[in-house]
């Protein structure tokens, strides 16, 4: 079996131009579909980080805010406890004062 150089040399050319018209039709728009799917990709991911950095932020403010809410809710319901027994404590006073003049004017009256 002889080679025939002329065959031989045409597929070579041929399967250059394939290659050619492969990469320019085939393989550049894949490769630049993957490129545009990867940066948006990468545009999505920098974006749900930044809601994350903005939802953490928020976290933190509003866990400050509710610790800060307990204490002054703490601080109010003591100085309603204390003004109670301040109350308490005035009332009964009235009241034994109020008993022991009316038991004077019992004892008056006797």
């Amino acid at each position: 079996m002889q080679l025939d150089w002329f065959t031989t040399v045409a597929q070579i050319v041929n399967f250059l131009i394939l290659v050619a018209l492969l990469k320019r039709f085939l393989y550049g728009p894949i490769v630049r579909a993957m490129d545009s799917r990867a940066a948006h990709i990468a545009a999505r991911v920098r974006e749900a980080e930044d809601k994350l950095a903005v939802a953490e932020q928020q976290t933190t403010l509003y866990h400050d805010r509710l610790h800060e809410l307990d204490a002054r809710r703490d601080a109010l319901l003591m100085q309603a406890r204390e003004e109670a027994e301040a109350q308490r404590q005035h009332l009964l006073e009235q009241a034994r004062q109020d008993v022991q003049q009316a038991q004077a004017r019992w004892r008056t009256v006797l």
